[in-house]
């Protein structure tokens, strides 16, 4: 079966095929601006069956060419021919179809929580934890309960409070009196989506229970090591209205968060839709179908690790965080985890943007969201004038 490739000189197929992708001179062996590799895409044909027939190749990119050769069905295949950089701008254009409908759930059952939703979302592509902060009564541990039901795998729910020991998260070796053996009895971090509510009213000692598993998505036990499931999110909510019975979160666990998500009162038309919606429900509500499986979950976070950002870009990344540690005058303030977490965000960001490669402005919608929690400054006030700061002095490539 032959193979037909892209900025290759081949013969003219038989009428029985598909038409050859022929690249002109100019282009051919060129490089994409926005990923930087040379193009080669690639179609298997058919011999003997007709266009209509054809199944569709399973590689995204070929899925690519395959719609391309549908919208120009019309044309001459002697005259077909398209650039690397128009397979390039469609290899990421549209996130999959469960990841939009999942969107849509969230804004629908949490109104007026757009943005914290989309931020939840991006968590989640870039293999990130996230810290819901916010009053109590807004929808934080909603927000994150619908999330979790609607994704494929394991869902745990630990409410924190300051009598909470470590091995009731990570579990513990239970003795067997009967035979003389030690059985394992696993935690509830032994989920795909861990839910840690109200996270500041444990002790900081139950607290860094959760630095391992977090980091390195594994416990060790009574000197064992256990890998924890894949995917692995720990989505933690905090009451940052009050300190009554709470306990500050250490700098290594706040650094282990990814986003911190701020959620406020919503807008006072958004609050007449909440009353309309939920004023009547007296029960606990339908349960939640499942949206989005692993399978495809794992292979859109495998997308995000192919979404392009250019050099300038980078470079203007370590210039926010550089701004940031300037203004609060301390160099440690932003770790070299930071700065990664800021690309990994900046990157799942722009794949749920539909976008195949990063640009300015997903970089400068996750940087408050990506710093706020890692900001230490002296009289522990409000970081939105650092954060805003940064962003205004920092002259955009």
């Amino acid at each position: 079966m032959p193979e037909w490739t892209a900025g290759r000189s081949f013969p003219r197929p038989s009428s029985l095929c598909w038409p050859a992708t022929r690249l002109s001179p100019s282009t051919r062996g060129s490089r994409s601006r926005s990923t930087g590799s040379i193009l080669r895409p690639s179609l298997r044909w058919l011999p003997g069956s007709d266009r209509a027939d054809y199944p569709g190749p399973k590689s995204p990119r070929k899925r690519i060419v395959a719609r391309l050769f549908r919208q120009n069905s019309n044309q001459d295949p002697g005259q077909f021919s398209f650039s690397p950089l128009e397979l390039a701008s469609n290899s990421f254009a549209v996130p999959s179809d469960s990841l939009q409908t999942l969107r849509a759930r969230l804004n629908e059952t949490i109104l007026g929580a757009e943005q914290a939703s989309d931020l939840l979302l991006t968590a989640l592509l870039a293999r990130g934890h996230a810290l819901v902060t916010g009053p109590p009564g807004i929808g934080k541990t909603s927000l994150a309960s619908t999330l979790a039901a609607s994704l494929g795998g394991s869902f745990k729910r630990l409410q924190f409070t300051p009598d909470l020991l470590p091995s009731d998260i990570i579990g513990y070796n239970l003795y067997r009196q009967q035979d003389g053996n030690f059985d394992f009895v696993s935690g509830p971090v032994f989920s795909n989506f861990l839910l840690a509510d109200e996270i500041n009213r444990a002790s900081p000692r139950t607290q860094s229970a959760l630095l391992e598993s977090m980091n390195e998505r594994q416990v060790s036990i009574d000197g064992e090591t256990r890998t924890l499931p894949d995917p692995f999110l720990v989505v933690a909510t905090q009451n940052d209205t009050s300190s009554t019975g709470t306990f500050p979160l250490p700098e290594p666990q706040l650094d282990r968060f990814l986003l911190s998500i701020p959620m406020g009162l919503p807008p006072e038309d958004r609050q007449l839709d909440i009353l309309k919606l939920y004023g009547n429900k007296t029960g606990p509500g339908e349960k939640i179908p499942q949206l989005l499986p692993l399978s495809e979950l794992i292979g859109l976070q495998e997308q995000v690790k192919a979404v392009a950002i250019s050099d300038n870009l980078q470079r203007y990344l370590l210039a926010l965080c550089q701004s940031a540690r300037a203004l609060v005058g301390q160099d440690h303030t932003v770790s070299v985890r930071g700065t990664l977490a800021l690309q990994s965000a900046a990157r799942a960001y722009a794949l749920l943007d539909g976008r195949s490669a990063v640009h300015p402005d997903h970089l400068q919608a996750v940087f408050p969201h990506v710093l706020r929690h890692r900001l230490l400054t002296e009289d522990a006030l409000d970081p939105e004038p650092v954060l805003s700061g940064a962003l205004s002095q920092t002259p955009v490539p």
